[in-house]
């Protein structure tokens, strides 16, 4: 069994929190001094600083970011004058009467350090004063721990704000690991502790609201696996062919599947996975069939040069569905090769399972039975920026369109209208699209 290392903060790590603050050290140089996460150091600072409020000053210590370019008059009949600016007022507070007040917030107690410890100047600030003592958060500390003995070891406003971060990225379909990787510092508890205190009931969020897993019905198995490529086609191309690839070759694959619409429809939308960066471009096709799939391939190949496109779609794997008949087709362009087309077994699909499993994100969006038919180029592109954004635990905490745009040449994904989407902003809800105000007259490939 391994050796428990988490343990509370105690005066002496407090003393170091102080001391380091002091020296001007980072947050993840205390932490290493202490022995815990810095996400522990700045929760710790954040929760026990010491509200010193303002330095004395007259009536109207106007700390509004607006007050060097401020106009306004007449707020109020103080200064029985409708010439003299507000702003310079001593008798009335602008934050009292004015609705454009914003106050000016130090950098300092907005972000990291949180406080006004080693600033030279906080004696002198007129600006809003925090500052951790040591002292004063032990007291505040030990006062929480005789009054917390049950329960989550958060305060209520630290409970309300974490509870309103969870279930307003819920409310767009994210999951718990790409909400905490974007709101790290701001969490008032791990994510593996909001999955225990969800199925304990201990927060107010219903394991309903949770992003539902996928559930695959079984499929019947057939005793003949049935070819849909020829075998003249197959040969050379098989799935233990390229097994039989170098591990750094097969390591840089391209998984390439089509995801279709309703039955009897036409409309396909054509995916190409990067398996080691989870990154994922869909293209819309007007007909699910060898042709477009080839089209829409040479329309890459023209945007990224020969050069590139071999680089990065050197190898494709791909499953036998009669829509990739055409492998010279794929492979080949006026002649030149620029890929290798390689097909998993017959109904054995998971072996491109990482393409396979990325279709789930494009579910929550274009639900199955969802006409493909209105789904414009830009919208799609749109679609698959959304689910790229989306933070994995399996890349460190990244968003696959993060590590894409280091990837492909500078501007191409711009091209492809593939764009980087906000955190908070990530929606994998069927609402993405309909709240869509932009409608491109582009449709597909």
């Amino acid at each position: 069994m391994s050796k428990k290392t988490y343990h509370q903060l105690k005066k002496e790590d407090r003393e170091l929190i102080e001391d380091g603050l002091k020296n001007g050290l980072s947050a993840s140089e205390i932490a290493s001094r202490i022995g815990v996460s810095q996400t522990s150091v700045t929760r710790e600072i954040k929760r026990n600083r010491r509200d010193d409020g303002y330095r004395k000053a007259p009536l109207n210590n106007n700390l509004c970011v607006y007050v060097r370019n401020c106009d306004v008059t007449a707020l109020c009949t103080a200064c029985f004058s409708a010439k003299g600016k507000c702003s310079a007022c001593k008798n009335v507070r602008c934050k009292d009467r004015c609705a454009l007040y914003a106050e000016d917030i130090c950098e300092k107690i907005a972000s990291y350090p949180y406080t006004c410890n080693g600033c030279a100047s906080a004696g002198n600030c007129r600006k809003h004063r925090f500052r951790y003592s040591a002292r004063d958060a032990q007291v505040l500390y030990e006062s929480r721990a005789r009054t917390s003995r049950e329960g989550l070891d958060v305060t209520e406003e630290e409970m309300a704000a974490t509870v309103a971060i969870i279930k307003e990225g819920l409310r767009n379909n994210q999951g718990l690991t790409h909400i905490y990787a974007a709101h790290e510092d701001e969490m008032a508890f791990s994510k593996r502790s909001a999955y225990r205190h969800i199925k304990n009931d201990s927060i107010p969020i219903s394991p309903l609201e949770l992003p539902k897993q996928v559930r695959y019905k079984p499929r019947k198995k057939s005793h003949v696996a049935r070819e849909t490529i020829p075998p003249d086609v197959i040969d050379g191309r098989r799935y233990s062919d390229f097994l039989a690839l170098p591990e750094e070759q097969r390591a840089a694959v391209v998984e390439m599947d089509c995801i279709v619409g309703p039955l009897g429809s036409t409309d396909a939308i054509l995916t190409l996975h990067f398996k080691v960066l989870h990154f994922q471009i869909g293209i819309k096709l007007e007909h699910k069939d060898t042709w477009h799939v080839v089209k829409a391939l040479n329309w890459l190949y023209k945007l990224l040069g020969h050069d590139d496109f071999s680089s990065l779609f050197g190898l494709l794997l791909t499953d036998r569905g009669v829509e990739f008949y055409d492998a010279p087709g794929m492979e080949s362009f006026n002649g030149q090769k620029r890929t290798s087309v390689y097909y998993c077994d017959a109904r054995r699909s998971e072996q491109k399972g990482a393409c396979e499993k990325n279709h789930v994100e494009v579910r929550k969006i274009i639900p199955k039975g969802t006409s493909l038919a209105d789904i414009s180029a830009y919208e799609l592109a749109e679609v698959f920026s959304h689910i790229n954004s989306l933070k994995r635990k399996s890349l460190f905490g990244k968003a696959p369109l993060e590590l894409a745009l280091a990837v492909f040449p500078e501007g191409k994904l711009d091209e492809m209208s593939y764009h980087l989407v906000k955190p908070d902003e990530v929606n994998l809800t069927p609402a993405l699209l309909k709240n869509m105000s932009y409608h491109s007259a582009s449709t597909a490939i």
